[in-house]
């Protein structure tokens, strides 16, 4: 877990998070190009190439959740139902959170919007953020079965749309090994955190066996 300071505040189901998942992510300096500084912009053909192999790769994360976005809210759906799951989480992000409703909290790639859903139907104020279409449909559907108030958003959590300083707290599940950039969207993480904020990342190295250097 990590404070909007960048601070590490415990670890995870047993296991420290990796390392990468537990420190604060600072941007790097950029080059500038002059006559007398030939160093050339990133804006080159590698780095042109670069995009868009990562808009490809965005492409195909928003087809694969298109077309899972159904079967997914399902189990979703379940685990709202099911009172020992719901309870663990629960107990699990509410001993870390500073008091135990009231808070602005943001939930980054939420899917069908389980922790949204979950959250706000113990008193927060949540927002849900995806950048699948679909499954934001799911999670309004399911939000609007639960009469919970809870807003969804299309959005790229690399790139937050939001002021900052806005989420007293970020919960967000099994997506930094998706992110193209995951030290991006750590950066706007922390920007939109108010002072004293907490992020909450529950994920794994999933794409250790499916992803190579050329991927």
């Amino acid at each position: 877990f990590e404070r909007a300071d960048g601070s590490c505040c415990g670890a995870l189901w047993g296991g420290m998070l990796p390392p990468r998942h537990c420190r604060c992510f600072e941007s790097e300096p950029h080059e500038h190009y002059t006559e007398n500084n030939p160093v050339a912009p990133k804006t080159t053909v590698a780095g042109r190439a670069a995009k868009e192999k990562e808009k490809e790769l965005e492409q195909k994360v928003q087809e694969y959740w298109t077309c899972r976005a159904h079967d997914f809210s399902t189990v979703r759906k379940n685990e709202l139902k099911d009172n020992e799951i719901s309870g663990r989480w629960l107990a699990e992000i509410g001993q870390n959170l500073p008091v135990s409703s009231g808070l602005d909290i943001l939930d980054v790639g939420t899917g069908t919007g389980y922790f949204a859903i979950l959250l706000a139907l113990h008193g927060h104020r949540t927002t849900g953020i995806d950048f699948t279409r679909a499954m934001l449909q799911e999670a309004e559907e399911t939000a609007d079965s639960y009469a919970a108030n809870a807003s969804f958003l299309y959005m790229d959590a690399q790139a937050l749309d939001f002021p900052d300083n806005s989420f007293d707290a970020i919960v967000t599940r099994n997506l930094t090994w998706t992110i193209p950039e995951p030290e991006k969207a750590y950066q706007e993480w922390h920007r939109v955190l108010r002072p004293g904020g907490i992020l909450l990342n529950f994920d794994a190295s999933y794409a250790d066996n499916v992803r190579n250097h050329n991927q």
